[in-house]
């Protein structure tokens, strides 16, 4: 099997395991097990939806919006990811989640603790 080089770079921030998927196989699969392939196409279906709305909330969202829907649907991510990857993840420069932080606190935000990075 040759080997492709990806256009995208992922770093786990905790152990994962990654199955790589072969047409082939995944066809006979689908062959043995058709229950199966429903069940994929549904996962493959709500894995692009939650994509798309990642990408038109880059377009359309602030930062600021970004980070409070991060805030709101994943705090966990803030205790254990450092910032700069964080504010890579809301589209920002580390400095400027600092200020984006910081403005939420001085409103009555809620405040976060800080992770370095």
């Amino acid at each position: 099997m040759a080997l492709l080089r990806s256009l995208h770079t992922y770093e786990a921030q905790a152990p994962r395991l990654l199955l790589q998927a072969v047409p082939e196989r995944e066809s006979d699969l689908y062959a043995r097990f058709p229950r199966f392939e429903s069940i994929s196409r549904r996962a493959m279906e709500q894995v692009l939806a939650e994509q798309q709305d990642r990408l038109t909330s880059y377009v359309i969202d602030t930062p600021e919006q970004r980070y409070l829907r991060l805030l709101a649907t994943r705090p966990d991510l803030l205790q254990r990811i450092p910032q700069y990857q964080l504010a890579s993840y809301v589209g920002v420069k580390p400095e400027s989640l600092s200020r984006i932080r910081k403005r939420l606190a001085s409103r009555g935000g809620r405040p976060t603790p800080r992770r370095g990075g």
